[in-house]
């Protein structure tokens, strides 16, 4: 019987460490992370973070737009700009995270409260927005917003987008946007616990892992014991 035991507590303790590692593996710490959906605007995290989890509200960022024929100086001037204009960052809503719900108009989908904008912009169009806060919305500790107020944006199916461009009111004129993020809500806006904007799904792939590795185990058990009778 002893015999026995010794086995299960292997196994067991086999199964754990080829399990663990890969759970633990979706959720870790990184020094930084850039979230970017193939196109020119990229979200890149500052200091320490956890990767594998959403942003945390109040947490700051740095966005990054390169070369683009969008925002780009001569496309602008066909669009009716005179040289190059400010470019602003504010956060909007994207139901699911998906292209074709991203919005098409500002009214009720983004929160003129998190705009942050830059003149230092390139005629190629790319420019970088430094130190952009992240916001669960709508928020109430810095910006005072009811839970009513629109629009909704943090864990899915409520992902979060930034607009990126020069006229923030007018989605009529040329604009970016960013790749669908999540943001986790906290009492203060600290950015407590930052990560890099993805989905917090690992413990769900991890778990099945710790299961099969026990259950095994357990099998292992049962054909020890009908083997002795």
């Amino acid at each position: 019987m002893r015999n026995v035991t010794r086995h299960v507590l292997t196994a067991v303790t086999v199964g754990l460490a080829a399990a663990l590692p890969l759970a633990l593996a979706f959720s870790a710490p990184a020094s930084a992370a850039t979230l970017n959906n193939g196109g020119p605007v990229s979200l890149n995290t500052t200091g320490s973070i956890t990767s594998g989890t959403p942003y945390s509200s109040g947490q700051l960022i740095n966005i990054s737009v390169t070369t683009n024929s969008t925002l780009n100086l001569t496309n602008l001037e066909s669009n009716g700009y005179a040289g190059e204009p400010a470019m602003k960052a504010v956060e909007c809503s994207d139901l699911n995270g998906t292209i074709g719900n991203l919005p098409t108009t500002p009214t009720g989908n983004c929160d003129g409260s998190t705009i942050l904008s830059t003149s230092a912009v390139s005629s190629d169009g790319s420019f970088t927005i430094s130190n952009y806060t992240i916001y669960a919305l709508p928020d109430s500790p810095t910006f005072g917003e009811p839970s009513t107020q629109k629009p909704v944006c943090g864990l899915a199916p409520n992902y979060c987008v930034l607009y990126i461009g020069p006229a923030q009111l007018d989605f009529s004129k040329p604009h970016l946007f960013s790749a669908p993020f999540q943001v986790l809500a906290n009492a203060d806006d600290g950015g407590e616990s930052p990560g890099d904007g993805t989905p917090e799904t690992p413990l769900v792939i991890g778990l099945p892992l710790l299961g099969m590795a026990v259950g095994g185990s357990a099998l292992y058990l049962r054909r020890r014991r009908s083997r002795a009778a």
